[in-house]
């Protein structure tokens, strides 16, 4: 299987991305790499191999602890958008094309 670059624009333009023609052709390159290296990887034979006995210890995290925070106040002052109590952000999926 190997991917071109009409894939890789659209995939682009479902993840909202705006790439380069420079890029759609380089991200097809490297992509098509990958794709290469997991069939390598699917066609090795492995039954015969024993599944490993390493362990990781995976609760690596901090402890949550509640900190110091600012009070709704102060966060209303240096707010740049501020609407009923909420902190108003930019819209990440601009859905007004669809």
């Amino acid at each position: 299987m190997s991917l071109d670059t009409d894939e890789i624009t659209h995939l682009a333009e479902l993840s909202r991305m705006s790439l380069t023609e420079q890029e759609i052709l380089d991200l097809t390159e490297d992509l098509n790499r990958i794709v290469e290296f997991v069939d390598q990887l699917q066609s090795e034979k492995s039954e015969d191999i024993e599944p490993s006995d390493l362990t990781i210890e995976l609760d690596k995290a901090r402890p949550d602890e509640v900190g110091k925070s600012l009070s709704s106040e102060r966060l209303s002052e240096i707010a740049p958008k501020w609407e009923s109590d909420q902190l108003v952000v930019p819209s990440v999926l601009d859905l007004k094309d669809e």
